[in-house]
């Protein structure tokens, strides 16, 4: 059995219209290939640097990892260990500050990277 179709001109098949929309968004979302993102970030991992979030963005190709390290050396090392995982390229520093209100002084920063979903 099928549903009807929609009547996109009525409130209520705007509402629908709507959730399926979303209800299709998500499908998409669920099938990225996160576990590839997750363990090349992880892979790429050294002691001292911390990640503190990422944001990936499958529909434009790009990731943007945000951490902090111990030393502006560390950000560098992370970076480039990044470029040489399997699913990003051209990664970039996109930011970076010491945050000098912490006695440890580490560097908060921003890497901006290329990720090739198919890979």
């Amino acid at each position: 059995l099928r549903p009807p179709p929609i009547d996109r001109n009525t409130a209520e098949g705007q509402r629908l219209g709507a959730e399926m929309k979303e209800a299709e968004d998500v499908l998409r979302q669920l099938g990225q290939p996160w576990n590839g993102l997750f363990a090349a970030v992880a892979e790429a991992g050294v002691d001292q640097v911390a990640l503190l979030g990422i944001d990936p963005d499958p529909e434009k190709g790009e990731v943007r990892l945000v951490g902090e390290a111990r030393r502006y050396e560390d950000v560098l090392e992370y970076s480039r260990r990044l470029e040489n995982t399997a699913p990003l390229d051209g990664v970039h520093l996109q930011s970076h500050q010491v945050q000098a209100q912490d006695r440890e002084r580490p560097v908060r920063f921003t890497l901006d990277a290329r990720w090739r979903i198919g890979t």
